[in-house]
């Protein structure tokens, strides 16, 4: 109600989520705020709740970094449920709101879970701390439940790898069909990860169903099969072809094509939880490296690593022309896997030096990069980011575990 009363409509309805928390600042001294999260902005809102205010637009944000530390201001107890993520952003944008212009300014946000009313908290990185307090919010409380992740994920084993129909193994078309359905479902399993801002939510769906999602994980990283013969063709020179039968072939790879990228970023999103997680909440403990393990003695995982790999060969070296938002969306998520997969997993780690050092070495490279993001892209400084570690660890010889 005081957000609806403070803030234009259309302000209202891009609100995502709002959390208490403890706020530590040059002009804020262990103060209890309201830190609500919008598609375009974060606020500071009073607790209770008197006047609101922005901080930061997203779009002057110029990196996000998880900071796995324990802070020495909280007790040993919540060292263990707290995760920081800071936050490093441009103030020129909010200028008059922040107070500073051409500034760079970080924020420090440690956040999962802490009853931090009576905490000993201190300042740090020159910039407001904030950390949340035990309730949760209420926006999002029933935006992912249990009985709707199983369903979905039931319905996509119905038709993958393969569909259980064995009809459709000879019928292209239905197949075709069956495609465009996993595809929405993929979809709109990723929006509901990112969605779901509150994080325990998501934690609590994956912990109380670990079957549903070591099938889910399973599905993603398989290709989808197809009818035969469908051999890989190339889809430009097919759809012009007058012929039905490989119209539909040429279709059928198009959409394979579009359920790799959709796969990809659904399981970066789950890759994310994982991250935020690997703290521990409450009695469940999920961490990346567990999921990596698992990820790794699954036999489909080879090929989907590979491909991966080609992936970004191929965006980076087809052409010169620039690439799309989309795609390089895609390209960073792409990178966060391959970094996942050596950082976390041995197996996975010395596969991709092993069979791709020289695709490292003469076409993944920062001039090929340079020349395909963008600058003005917001994603290009923190692709660039990522691109750099993940050539940090193909150059690394020696397995590292966090």
């Amino acid at each position: 109600t005081f957000l609806r009363r403070q803030l234009p409509p259309e302000d209202y309805d891009a609100i995502r989520a709002y959390e208490p928390c403890v706020v530590v600042s040059h002009a804020e001294k262990h103060a209890c705020k309201y830190v609500v999260l919008s598609d375009q902005l974060i606020y500071l809102a009073d607790n209770p709740p008197k006047s609101i205010r922005r901080v930061v637009a997203l779009r002057d944000v110029v990196a996000i970094d998880l900071v796995d530390d324990y802070p020495e201001f909280l007790s040993s107890s919540d060292r263990e449920i707290n995760q920081h993520i800071r936050i490093i952003y441009s103030s020129t944008g909010l200028k008059k709101k922040c107070g500073k212009s051409r500034a760079v300014r970080k924020f420090l946000f440690p956040f999962h879970r802490s009853n931090a009313s009576n905490q000993n908290v201190k300042e740090e990185h020159d910039g407001p701390i904030f950390w949340r307090d035990k309730e949760p919010s209420s926006l999002s409380e029933s935006s992912f439940t249990s009985d709707l992740f199983c369903f979905l994920v039931n319905k996509l084993h119905e038709y993958l790898p393969e569909a259980r129909d064995k009809h459709a193994l000879h019928n292209k078309s239905q197949r075709a069909d069956e495609l465009v359905a996993c595809i929405e479902i993929i979809q709109t399993l990723g929006l509901m990860f990112r969605e779901t801002e509150i994080e325990s939510s998501r934690l609590n769906t994956l912990a109380a169903k670990k079957g549903t999602l070591f099938k889910l994980l399973v599905i993603l990283i398989s290709k989808p099969q197809i009818p035969k013969p469908c051999p890989v063709l190339d889809i430009h020179v097919v759809a012009d072809s007058p012929s039905a039968e490989m119209s539909y072939d040429a279709e059928l790879q198009k959409l394979i094509l579009e359920y790799t990228d959709k796969a990809t970023a659904l399981l970066y999103e789950i890759l994310l939880v994982f991250q935020q997680g690997n703290l521990g909440l409450e009695s469940t403990t999920f961490a990346i490296s567990w999921m990596m393990s698992f990820l790794q003695n699954c036999p489909p995982i080879i090929t989907f690593v590979a491909g991966i790999v080609k992936q970004v060969v191929k965006g980076l070296s087809a052409s010169f022309q620039l690439l799309s938002p989309c795609q390089a969306v895609l390209l960073y998520q792409q990178f966060y896997i391959l970094k996942s997969c050596l950082q976390y997993s041995k197996t996975l780690a010395e596969y991709i030096r092993n069979d791709y050092s020289e695709e490292f070495r003469y076409f993944i490279h920062i001039p090929a990069l340079k020349k395909r993001l963008p600058l003005h892209y917001p994603i290009t400084q923190p692709t660039t980011q990522l691109f750099h570690e993940v050539l940090k660890l193909v150059e690394q010889k020696q397995y590292v575990k966090c």
